[in-house]
């Protein structure tokens, strides 16, 4: 038989042909190398997070229609520390406040804050 024969025969390969005629005993197969670690990165906010944190601790004693808002946040970034300009975008900080904020509450014993949902239904997100 042709070796095309064999392969449409038994559904292999041109390599697993070739091999089985080499030898009748399966060749072991090469481990792969684990894939190396990569250092974790640092992000572009880093240098402005203690500030920021600054802000939402600020935040937990401020009457609610005082609190900063993550477009609030930005902009106040901006305007008083020029060199964020160019490398902090509104996107990495809107994600840094949503995760940060909770967390900050959640360290000064506040609770995290519930969801409309939650607090309308009696914090089983349904209807009773």
């Amino acid at each position: 038989m042709t070796n095309r024969a064999l392969q449409r025969k038994h559904g292999v390969g041109y390599r697993t042909v070739a091999a089985a005629l080499i030898s009748v005993w399966p060749q072991p197969q090469p481990q792969p190398q684990p894939q190396k670690k990569l250092p974790e990165r640092g992000s572009r906010l880093d240098e402005f997070t203690a500030v920021v944190d600054g802000w939402l601790r600020d935040d937990l004693t401020a009457p609610r229609k005082q609190r900063h808002t993550a477009k609030r946040i930005y902009d106040r970034l901006l305007d008083e520390h020029e060199a964020a300009d160019a490398r902090v975008s509104y996107q990495m900080v809107k994600s840094y406040v949503a995760t940060r904020r909770n967390e900050i509450r959640v360290g000064a014993w506040r609770g995290v804050r519930s969801t409309a949902a939650s607090a309308r239904y009696g914090g089983r997100g349904r209807l009773r």
